[in-house]
């Protein structure tokens, strides 16, 4: 998904490029099972003017504290569907390093 590569977008009424509803999912890594986090969550994504990278956050929509805020430069992550029978489910996949963030939707 085109989503993080070097082109700027804009947007009139938001400063978030995209944002939707989403839960968050946990990896067992001696299991290597996925399990969801039963909170209710919101993704968005947004460029300050004065940075050159993007932010991809998870806020949780009954508190409304956000938990993660991801620093993503361009071209260096990809946002991608995972197989799965019950539901939805995308990672934030980083082409830099192993670390992988999962959110369903």
């Amino acid at each position: 998904m085109a989503l993080f590569s070097s082109s700027r977008g804009s947007s009139a009424s938001s400063r978030n490029y995209v944002e939707f509803r989403a839960g968050k999912m946990s990896l067992k890594e001696q299991t290597r099972i996925l399990t969801a986090d039963k909170r209710k969550g919101f993704v968005f994504v947004w460029r300050a003017p004065s940075e050159g990278f993007i932010h991809f956050c998870w806020k949780d929509r009954t508190t409304g504290q956000q938990e993660d805020d991801l620093y993503v430069f361009p071209d260096d992550a990809e946002f991608k569907r995972i197989p799965c029978k019950t539901g939805r489910v995308y990672v934030l996949k980083f082409k830099t390093s192993n670390r992988r963030d999962r959110k369903s939707g």
